[in-house]
Parts: structure tokens; sequence; C-alpha cells
């Protein structure tokens, strides 16, 4: 072996060894699994001039740089794993339910607009969404309203006003249940995200529950606001119908008033 390999086998065994075999060393060490020995071809023959030669020292130090070079490349291997594994869990689809079938589809578009659905309604027709179509079903059957309504081609002014309050106090009770209904399906959805966010593996999935949870609360919201908006309709229809009576002409009191 020449005198200037064995310098730089020395001098490299050297550098390495407090890495290597450092208490820090060793730590990072056993938690890398080596590669395998690389596949290589023959070892050449001796040359015909070469002297016979032992050397220990320079020997160990060649067979620490081997199982340091296997460390490394583990390390690298186990990093270049974790990097695949990571970017698959941060692209790709989750299997949580989006709820955007059709009945979620029609359930979000509700009907039309309050008083459409009570006019359609005092007509025989039902509009909207099917959930609250079946509950105004039931409500007319339930309360007898199919009479009320006929009161609408009545000639008494004030018949007339409790066939639309009727109509209208129908659909107010139809959009709450249905609300209800779609508001407890929901908070069912959450329980269910949340037993999925705590076996969540990835940032990606918990951010794609996150989202799913942020689309839950906005329809919590959009129920919320359609009772409230069915609540204070109501309110205004009755008081509409008290303005409506009074200002009812009266053939009685013109004939009281009378100046014979």
């Amino acid at each position: 072996m020449s005198h200037l390999l064995r310098t730089v086998l020395l001098c490299s065994g050297f550098l390495l060894t407090p890495v290597v075999y450092s208490v820090v060393g060793a730590q990072a060490q056993s938690a890398i699994t080596p590669l395998p020995d690389p596949v290589v071809g023959a070892v050449p023959a001796a040359p015909s001039d070469a002297q016979e030669t032992y050397d220990g020292v320079a020997i160990q130090q060649l067979m620490k740089i081997v199982e340091l070079s296997k460390s490394i490349g583990g390390g690298i291997s186990q990093l270049f794993s974790t990097t695949q594994t990571q970017t698959k869990a941060l692209v790709g689809t989750k299997t949580f339910p989006v709820n955007n079938d059709m009945g979620d589809q029609t359930g979000r578009q509700a009907g039309t607009g309050l008083l459409e659905m009570a006019n359609a309604a005092l007509g025989g027709v039902a509009i909207g969404p099917q959930t609250l179509i079946d509950a105004l079903t039931a409500f007319r059957t339930d309360y007898g309203l199919n009479q009320a309504f006929a009161l609408l081609n009545d000639t008494s002014f004030s018949k007339v006003m409790a066939a639309r309050a009727s109509a209208q106090g129908a659909i107010v009770a139809s959009t709450a249940e249905d609300s209800y209904k779609r508001a407890n399906a929901s908070m069912a959805r959450i329980d269910g995200y949340i037993a999925a966010l705590q076996s969540s593996a990835d940032l990606k999935t918990s951010m794609d529950i996150n989202t799913r949870v942020t689309i839950e609360l906005v329809q919590q919201l959009n129920e919320t606001l359609r009772t409230q908006a069915a609540i204070a309709s109501m309110a205004g229809t009755y008081f509409m119908i008290m303005g409506g009576e009074a200002g009812e002409s009266d053939n009685l009191s013109g004939l009281v008033n009378f100046n014979r």
C-alpha cells in the first residue's frame, strides 16, 4: 500500500471516528437501518509484481468507512421513503363524505321563497326540498289545512286572510322541521369527523376534516337563518293581516252615519 493512500485512509478514519462512535453518533446510527452490501463484480486478481503486506490499522479504518457508508445510505433511503409517504399523504382525495349528492344539493337550494312556497301550497302544489314537502304534506293532513286553504276563494275578507295565514304558517313549520332534521344530520356527521380526526395520521387528512367541519358549520348557520327568516315572515304576515282587516270598508258604519 502506498504511503499516500495510507495517509489518506488514516486521516479519513481519524476524522470520521469521533462522529460515528461518539454518543450522539451511536444514537443516530442505531436509529438507522444500514443498507446491505452492494452487489459488485469479481475481485480482480493481484498483479504479478504486487507485494504482500498487512496493515491492521488501515484495514480497521476501511471497515469503519464501509460501515459508515452503509449507515449513510440507509439513512438516505429512510428519508426518501418517509418523503414518499408524506408526499402521498399530501395529495389525492380522502374517503370522507362530501354530502354533495342530489338530495343535499336540493336541500341547500331550498325553495324559491317563503311567499312563493305559501302561494304554491294554496294552489295545491308543494315546492322546495323533498323533506320540506314531506313535512308540509303531513301538516296538511294532521291539521286539516286543505279546508283552511280552500277559504282563499271565500267572499269574506277575514277568511281569505285566514287561508293565507294558514299557508304561511304551514311553510314556516315545514321550514323549521326541514332545518331541524338537516341540522341533526349535520351534527351526526361531525361526530364522525371528530373520531376520524383522533386517528388522523397526516396533515392533509386533518386539513380535509377541518374543511368539511367548516362546511357543516356553514350549513348549520344557513339552517338557522332560514328558520329565523321564516319566523320573521310569519310575524310580518300577522301584522299585514291586521292592517288589511282594519283597512277593509265597513258597510254598516255607512248606514249608521247616514244623514236622513
